[in-house]
């Protein structure tokens, strides 16, 4: 696949392709939107893709890519949607997500990620919906995760968080879904959570909280 200088946007989901992603699609410096989850891909991240600046979306969920993620997603200032779930990237979570003032869906889960999330999210300031589910590795919630006050949904089920839940979650006025199972959180449910009016969704955990550690 040669070089398309007027591509904009790339729709191939939901089909049965294989082999690597094209490195040449870097070379297409217009391209804004780049869909093709839902297929069989192997490998990694083409690293042409740090010529893509004007990218807002980059969608490779459910594939097979493996590797890291690379740097070079952080040269996509105009990224307002990244989902890189249900693939096999093993990774700690790169600091240099926290860069995009325009990011509005974040989802990695699914994958092998490990460590912590990095201190500096709050930069993400547009940042709405944010997918770390099913990575079984990372184990801590900076305090800058709470000045998020766009965040309506945020799902961390599956790692190995413990201890109490940070009564810091109070302060997602927006919240509306909260996704906590599967988890080692253990104490009481911090009072703080009442505070979230907008929530119409918890899942899982504060039933199991409540049958084990009643008040």
């Amino acid at each position: 696949m040669g070089c398309i200088p007027n591509l904009r946007l790339l729709h191939l989901f939901e089909n049965n392709l294989q082999g690597s992603i094209p490195r040449e699609l870097g070379e297409s410096t217009q391209l804004q939107n780049i869909d093709l989850f839902i297929n069989n891909p192997t490998g990694t991240i083409p690293l042409e893709f740090q010529n893509l600046t004007n990218l807002e979306e980059l969608q490779l969920f459910s594939n097979y890519l493996e590797g890291h993620i690379p740097f070079l997603i952080g040269y996509n200032s105009n990224l307002s949607v990244l989902d890189l779930s249900d693939n096999n990237i093993v990774v700690n979570i790169p600091s240099y997500l926290c860069k995009y003032e325009k990011l509005m869906f974040l989802s990695l889960g699914s994958n092998r990620l490990f460590g912590n999330i990095p201190f500096g999210l709050k930069t993400c300031k547009s940042l709405k919906q944010l997918m770390l589910g099913g990575n079984l590795r990372i184990r801590s919630l900076p305090v800058d995760l709470y000045q998020l006050q766009n965040l309506s949904s945020l799902d961390i089920n599956q790692n190995r968080f413990s201890g109490s839940l940070p009564p810091g979650v109070g302060k997602l006025g927006n919240l509306k879904r909260l996704h906590l199972s599967d988890n080692y959180f253990t104490r009481k449910i911090p009072p703080e959570i009442g505070n979230l009016t907008q929530l119409v969704c918890i899942q899982h955990f504060f039933q199991l909280a409540l049958r084990r550690y009643p008040s």
